[in-house]
């Protein structure tokens, strides 16, 4: 997919990153809309399908965990790739069984960007071929 016509969705909610990351994918072409929880992320989708998701773990409100089990039970989002970035993580979640892709954060820009890439171009692909990120 052409990085010009994808549309990501950032879902994070602290403004500074959010911020940072929003002129990151603009500047490597890609529409972007954003929302600083879960609930917001959902509510954005219930408008405009977007291409890829991004999306933090500990937001308040509807975390990201709860966000991404609650697109893959709508049908129309059920196949929207998601990347889920993070700092720290329950000791005892596997992000790769909710996520197609995960990346510890600080994520350095390079593997970010690669990291969306090989989604965008993976989307509806076997899930052996996925990008498998950071891991935990």
């Amino acid at each position: 997919m052409d990085a010009a016509k994808a549309h990501i969705l950032l879902v994070e909610d602290e403004p500074g990153i959010r911020t940072s990351l929003s002129l990151l994918l603009e500047l490597e072409g890609y529409r972007l809309s954003t929302a600083d929880n879960g609930d917001a992320g959902l509510a954005h989708m219930d408008a405009e399908r977007p291409d890829l998701v991004i999306t933090d773990y500990m937001m308040p409100g509807l975390d990201g965990l709860a966000m991404i089990r609650a697109m893959r039970a709508i049908p129309a989002l059920a196949d929207v790739p998601v990347l889920l970035m993070s700092g720290a993580l329950p000791a005892d979640l596997d992000p790769l069984e909710v996520a197609d892709a995960f990346l510890q954060k600080p994520a350095r820009i390079d593997r970010l960007v690669h990291t969306i890439q090989l989604l965008l171009r993976t989307h509806g692909s076997e899930a052996d071929s996925r990008p498998r990120g950071d891991g935990v």
